[in-house]
């Protein structure tokens, strides 16, 4: 399918790993209305978007890459030769939430500590199962103001792996 598919009034699907157009994720965001819900055609899975500018979101809205097999990657690489060429990936900037599911944002590039994967200055984020990682910004991947916030990575596994009771603590005490 060439277009994206409405799969119920607040669900978009995108079909295409083009940076903008009909099916791409950019248009998908742009007709998402408050409260919807974005997802991928499994023919995406494990495609990378190389985004040609930042991805702006100003509403809360839920990208979520959970059904995919492979993540979709999000890239800021727009010329495919590895290195970043803009920042950030994303820009998340909603006072209602903004939830990002099963995704790899990679290859943001930022000078200003504004985050190169992404920024949330002013924005209610929240980021599960997903990958920031290979993002250039003076070390932050991520870059956001607020009070009473944190980033807690959490290892639960050592190299040589691990028992499920190890999750369950591990997430308990996150």
């Amino acid at each position: 399918a060439m277009g994206a598919t409405s799969v119920s009034a607040a669900t978009i699907v995108v079909t295409s790993a083009a940076d903008s157009g009909a099916g791409s994720l950019r248009q998908a965001i742009t007709d998402s209305a408050v409260g919807g819900r974005i997802e991928f055609a499994p023919s995406l899975s494990g495609a990378t978007i190389y985004l040609a500018s930042t991805l702006t979101i100003d509403k809360g809205l839920t990208i979520d890459g959970s059904t995919l097999p492979v993540k979709i990657t999000i890239s800021g690489d727009s010329d495919a030769n590895g290195t970043g060429n803009f920042a950030p990936v994303i820009d998340a900037s909603s006072v209602d939430l903004i939830t990002l599911d099963s995704l790899v944002m990679t290859k943001g590039f930022s000078l200003n500590a504004s985050g190169g994967g992404i920024r949330n200055i002013s924005g209610n984020l929240a980021i599960t199962n997903s990958v920031i990682a290979a993002n250039t910004d003076n070390g932050a991947g991520v870059a956001g103001t607020g009070f009473n916030i944190r980033v807690q990575p959490i290892r639960v596994l050592s190299k040589c792996g691990g028992f499920n009771s190890d999750v369950l603590a591990g997430m308990y005490w996150a």
